[in-house]
């Protein structure tokens, strides 16, 4: 079904002239008038499937704004989604929590044949992929409050927020598969909590609860002579003993909220260690690993993230055929356990580490995943999530009619 969306009028048409049924769009069904096809410039078309009548599926994807108010969040992303819905008979917009309504959002909406992004009203979605960037928006009360008129309207919702690594822990510890697979975790309360654990491990890594990219990790290291190594991405300060440390950096640690994890001693390439980064998607026959990379450290080993330093190398003879079948296994696992426990997550990706006896660690597990530098990992991808929208929209049967 063709249906087109006038700039100035902002208003939704179909062209089937020759029909008594009314067409709808929406998760709303709200009616779409008739209008003869035209070539005017104000015009979007679009080919969409139609199910009972009902135009779509109309793919929201929920993003938020910058401090000088421009649209946020990964844009070539959402630019991908977009071209690749198209072809399916579907389209994409992308709105913030404060522009949707009982009836309807607005948002943004990408045209591959123009090959710019237009300012549109629509129809409220089939169905809603949280993209939201930042921790902060998460908080606020315009997205809860978001939340709460997506769910009032029965509208599919994943990935429903950002991964706490307490919380994480918590939950996958609970179960038998993951509990030899995860680092002994405490969550930072008092200066001898911290201290009786630095003295058991020796070497200690520190990670804030709701951080992301390496920022913000440090490595404790305890000396021979009971004094304290702190090594961040940047610097490296010496303390006389475990007090000195906690005097200058204790107050950073509780308000931020932090972690401590033991050093794993880890498997090595050319003396440095490697992690898996391993990218999941839901599908009909459960997670399914859409792609696998591996980040390497370099001058400095506290992390193999790229924004930190680390790099990409080539998993040719490091992922062999057992890593890849584990490592769907744990995806599988991983995947069933969060929606289970915190609501569904249709996409995540893992970082996970392999020690120096061949065992796997799971180091941290990413709602809101990152692009990926490998292109063939970000194709499949967009590929994949645009099947599981149109699987979760209920729109994987039906097919976009061309004719207007």
């Amino acid at each position: 079904m063709k249906i087109s969306y006038h700039l100035e009028k902002k208003q939704w048409y179909h062209h089937e002239a020759n029909t008594a049924a009314i067409l709808t769009m929406g998760m709303d069904k709200q009616p779409v008038p008739f209008m003869s096809l035209s070539e005017d410039p104000q015009e979007l078309s679009f080919n969409l499937k139609t199910k009972g009548r009902n135009a779509g599926p109309i793919i929201g994807i929920l993003s938020s704004l910058t401090n000088n108010g421009k649209l946020a969040g990964n844009i070539r992303l959402f630019t991908d989604l977009q071209v690749e819905l198209t072809k399916k008979g579907g389209l994409s917009i992308v709105f913030t929590p404060e522009s949707i309504t009982d009836t309807g959002i607005t948002g943004y909406i990408y045209s591959p044949g123009r090959q710019k992004w237009f300012r549109v009203s629509a129809p409220l979605p089939h169905l809603v992929y949280n993209r939201v960037p930042f921790r902060k928006a998460e908080a606020s009360s315009n997205f809860k409050a978001a939340v709460r008129k997506i769910k009032k309207n029965s509208i599919p919702f994943f990935n429903p927020a950002f991964i706490n690594k307490f919380e994480l822990y918590t939950i996958l510890n609970k179960d038998p598969f993951f509990d030899k697979m995860l680092p002994e975790t405490i969550l930072i309360n008092v200066a001898a909590q911290l201290q009786d654990f630095l003295e058991k491990h020796k070497r200690v890594y520190l990670k804030p609860v709701n951080g992301a990219k390496g920022i913000g990790i440090y490595r404790l290291s305890l000396g021979q002579e009971q004094n304290i190594l702190a090594e961040s991405i940047k610097d490296v300060q010496h303390y006389p003993n475990f007090m000195d440390y906690w005097e200058m950096q204790g107050e950073m640690l509780l308000k931020r909220s932090y972690i401590a994890q033991p050093e794993i001693s880890a498997d090595k390439i050319n003396n440095q260690r490697y992690d898996f980064r391993v990218l999941s998607i839901c599908g009909k026959s459960g997670y399914q690993v859409s792609g696998i990379g591996i980040r390497q450290a370099t001058k400095q080993d506290l992390t193999t993230h790229v924004p930190a330093g680390g790099k990409i190398i080539p998993f040719d003879g490091i992922l062999a055929e057992q890593h890849e079948r584990n490592l769907s296994l744990i995806s599988q696992n991983a995947g069933t356990i969060l929606s289970e426990q915190l609501g569904f997550y249709g996409e995540f990706s893992m970082d996970i580490g392999l020690t120096d006896t061949g065992n796997y660690v799971v180091y941290e597990i990413n709602s809101k995943p990152m692009s990926f530098d490998e292109a063939s990992i970000e194709n499949t991808r967009v590929l994949h999530l645009v099947d599981l929208f149109l699987w979760k929209s209920g729109y994987e049967t039906y097919e976009a009619d061309s004719k207007g």
